[in-house]
């Protein structure tokens, strides 16, 4: 469950930082922006290379952890929008609040996007393959919650 070490990796890593930083700098609104930014670089930006890689180069082993067909060209499409939120990921470090904003939205939208599709291949398929029900669930329903409650924390502070 790769895409869940990533969520830790984002989370922990935020958390040294802010633990880090300084009293006067150690604002809410900072920490938060802090939380924002680890989760969009790592989650989006290195979650998603990591899965443009192997929806690219590992298709069919993908493929059958899904419990999808092999060869089907919706590997190459689930790749290259792994690859554009990705590229939004990494950016968001050198970016403003703005973008991080359209980041989280987009990004949100297409991990509930995935969700449905996971859901829907348990209900009326019983797909139970090891990525597209259990942790996945939980990862494409949940990064989209916490990211969206971060960033009106962060707009109300």
């Amino acid at each position: 469950m790769p895409f869940l070490v990533f969520a830790v990796l984002a989370w922990g890593s935020a958390a040294l930082r802010i633990a880090l930083m300084s009293s006067p700098d150690r604002t809410l609104h900072h920490a938060l922006g802090i939380l924002i930014v680890h989760s969009l670089f790592v989650i989006a930006g290195l979650g998603g290379l990591y899965a443009f890689l192997g929806h690219s180069f590992k298709s069919d082993e993908v493929a059958a952890g899904i419990g999808w067909p092999k060869g089907n060209p919706f590997q190459r499409e689930v790749a290259v929008a792994n690859l554009a939120f990705s590229t939004l990921g990494i950016a968001s470090i050198w970016m403003s609040p703005d973008f991080w904003t359209a980041a989280v939205f987009g990004f949100s939208v297409w991990l509930v996007g995935c969700g449905e599709v996971h859901v829907r291949e348990i209900r009326f398929n019983n797909n139970r393959s090891p990525l597209n029900s259990g942790g996945i669930l939980i990862f494409t329903f949940g990064v989209p919650v916490v990211l969206l409650l971060l960033l009106i924390a962060y707009h109300a502070t």
